[in-house]
């Protein structure tokens, strides 16, 4: 993936439009008078948004720009205001573009490339190829749904869910394993390292079609929140700060805000993406609910999701071998659904899945 810098008059209140691209694509925002060549000689594309600048700050910005020779610099105006237009010629700014969401991220994909994508290795098999690929759009297309309150692309999902099923029954575990940690985005990865464990676990249960497809659609939705956080955050390398880890805790909660009035999205998938950090004796969040407050399915993608979060390489600590996760599992003993804990074994210790064979990575949150 090639960098974005996003340049504004004032980080404090950068406007709506940066924010949501910052939570789809690798982007880093700086501020107008911080900013210098230095900060942003390694991005291949710069985005300007200069509303409300100042004649300094604009005097600045020329000056920073002229020395990025080698650097496509775009700025979002107002095209038919002819004083912004003026102003961003004037600055040296190469092409113009309108403030729409939409034209920008698929310009900066064109520039930048793809971020939902990612290279699968040479090893995998077509139809687990086919099957991360399909995700990874499927998800691309739940992020934007979220971002831009459009309708979730439920069909899209469900299809994503039965592509799963059958690649883990013709492939197997580990390959889709392999193929799936192989992504750059750790939302990616662990949604969809979340979503194979899960309709695997649902199978090996015996769960009516629709629990697995139910199973697997939460798996695919349980972190939908984390669009509001930028990637920067969520991709950042080694720990985060306390504000930080903070704000990725308020996921849950943003995914009741995203999924909240949406018709479309079943209220068990919708019980999954709020509750899924959640714990029998209470001490999870965010609403502390304990016991029968929470369902079958949610205590199947609780453990999901600590047994993918433990397994996944992070740049500051190494992967849990899959006994040694479910050992960490097995003493958080009032906290998750033992009797479920002992039938997942079956699903982490069956001779195709091994040890988590992810390359070194930098960080993740679960």
């Amino acid at each position: 993936m090639k960098k974005i810098s996003l340049v504004v008059s004032d980080v404090s209140a950068t406007n709506s439009l940066f924010s949501k691209v910052s939570s789809i694509l690798a982007a880093q925002v700086f501020a107008i008078d911080n900013v210098n060549a230095e900060m942003l000689c390694s991005s291949s594309v710069v985005v300007v948004d200069f509303a409300s600048a100042s004649g300094a700050q604009l005097a600045h910005l020329k000056g920073v720009l002229e020395q990025l020779t080698e650097t496509v610099s775009i700025g979002c105006v107002d095209l038919s205001n002819r004083q912004q237009v003026v102003q961003a010629k004037a600055i040296g700014l190469s092409e113009l573009l309108e403030r729409d969401f939409d034209g920008l991220v698929v310009k900066l994909r064109a520039l930048a490339g793809n971020y939902a994508i990612s290279v699968l290795p040479e090893a995998t098999p077509a139809a687990t190829r086919e099957a991360v690929v399909d995700c990874c759009n499927t998800m691309d297309q739940l992020a934007l749904a979220a971002i831009t309150q459009k309708p979730f692309p439920i069909r899209s999902v469900a299809m994503s869910v039965q592509s799963v099923m059958a690649v883990l029954q013709s492939d197997g575990m580990d390959n889709w394993l392999t193929a799936v940690q192989s992504h750059h985005s750790h939302t990616f990865c662990h949604s969809m390292l979340v979503a194979g464990y899960a309709v695997a676990f649902a199978k090996l249960l015996g769960l009516s079609e629709e629990e697995q497809t139910l199973l697997g659609l939460g798996a695919l939705v349980h972190d939908v929140g984390k669009v509001r956080i930028p990637l920067a955050i969520l991709d950042k390398p080694g720990k985060l700060t306390r504000e930080e880890y903070a704000l990725v805790k308020r996921h849950p909660v943003y995914s009741k805000e995203i999924l909240d009035g949406r018709p479309e999205i079943f209220p068990a998938v919708r019980d999954i993406a709020l509750q899924h950090h959640e714990f029998l004796d209470g001490t999870g969040y965010p609403e502390g609910l304990s016991g029968d407050q929470i369902s079958h399915l949610v205590r199947i993608t609780t453990i999901c999701d600590i047994y993918s979060a433990l397994t996944e390489k992070r740049s500051y600590k190494q992967s849990y071998a899959p006994r040694q996760a479910y050992g960490i599992l097995f003493d958080m003993t009032e906290k998750v659904d033992q009797d479920l804990l002992r039938k997942f074994q079956p699903v982490i210790f069956k001779a195709d899945v091994g040890a988590v064979k992810r390359r070194p990575r930098e960080r993740v949150v679960r």
